[in-house]
C-alpha cells in the first residue's frame, strides 16, 4: 500500500538523483491519496500513466513510464477471459501490483504490464486456461482496445459533487444525493459519500451502473457565474 511519505519519498529521490522513478500500480484509494498531494509535489513534475486507465501507476520524471502492453492470440476461435488472463498471470507468481488493465477482445487480449515483468510472461505463458497463446510485446495499446470516450462541455452551478452527478448523469438533484450517500459514487475510484466534496479536476466520477467521465479544466464562466467544465464521457 502505497501511503503519503511513500510519494514524498520517490519525489524527493527524482529531485536528488534525476532518475525517473514510479510506483507500481496503484489500487484506487491510493490513487485517491496521491490526488490529494499532487500539487505539492510538482517539483517532481508527477504524472498518472497510463492517464486513462483504470489502474495506473505515478511516474515522477520526464521520461517514458517503464510499462508495455502484451499481446495475446489464443489459437482458434477463442475469447480468453479476464478472469482467466489475471489467474495465468498470478500462476506464473507475477504479483498483481506490476499488472495494470486487462483488456479482452474478440479475437485476442491486452494486458498492460511493467516492462521488467513482459519478457518474463513472454517466455513462460504459453497456454491461458485450455487454450494456446502466442504473446508479442507492443509499444502501446492499439486501437481497438484504448477507452472510447466523447467529449463535451457541462454548465455546472455549483462544482459540489451532488451538483456534479445530478447534472452530468441526468437525474434530479434528491437522486444525485442518495446516490452518493449509499455509496454508489466514486471519485478516482475512491468511493465518497459526502455529497457537499468539491469536484476538483482533474478527476474521474464514477457513478455506478451509469458510467463515468473524466473532469477537464474550467473553461469559462457564464453570465451567471455558472462554471463550464470540459469532460470526457466514457463510451
Amino acid at each position: 500500500m502505497e501511503s503519503e511519505d511513500r510519494f514524498y519519498d520517490l519525489a524527493a529521490q527524482y529531485a536528488e538523483t534525476g532518475s525517473d522513478t514510479e510506483t507500481d500500480f496503484l489500487m484506487p484509494e491510493e490513487l485517491a491519496t496521491f490526488r490529494n498531494i499532487q500539487s505539492q509535489l510538482s517539483y517532481a513534475s508527477p504524472r498518472v500513466v497510463p492517464e486513462d486507465g483504470e489502474r495506473c501507476c505515478v511516474h515522477f520524471g520526464n521520461g517514458d513510464a517503464q510499462l508495455a502492453v502484451l499481446e495475446i492470440v489464443p489459437n482458434g476461435a477463442v475469447t480468453l477471459r479476464h478472469p482467466d488472463i489475471l489467474g495465468a498471470l498470478m500462476g506464473l507468481g507475477i504479483e498483481r501490483r506490476v499488472v495494470g488493465d486487462i483488456f479482452p477482445t474478440d479475437k485476442k487480449a491486452y494486458v498492460v504490464i511493467k516492462r521488467a515483468m513482459a519478457d518474463f510472461f513472454l517466455t513462460h505463458c504459453f497456454a491461458i486456461g485450455r487454450h494456446v497463446v502466442h504473446t508479442a510485446i507492443l509499444p502501446s495499446l492499439p486501437e481497438e482496445a484504448t477507452p472510447k470516450f466523447a467529449e463535451e462541455e457541462v454548465v455546472l452551478s455549483s462544482l459540489r459533487l451532488d451538483r456534479f452527478v445530478s447534472t452530468v448523469f441526468h437525474l434530479g438533484r434528491a437522486a444525485a444525493q442518495k446516490a452518493i450517500q449509499e455509496g454508489l459514487v466514486f471519485i478516482d475510484g475512491a468511493e465518497e459519500k459526502r455529497v457537499a466534496v468539491t469536484i476538483k479536476p482533474p478527476c474521474r466520477v464514477s457513478f455506478r451502473h451509469h458510467g463515468k467521465v473524466q473532469c477537464g479544466s474550467i473553461l469559462r464562466r457564464t453570465r451567471k457565474e455558472s462554471f463550464v467544465m470540459g469532460i470526457r464521457r466514457y463510451l
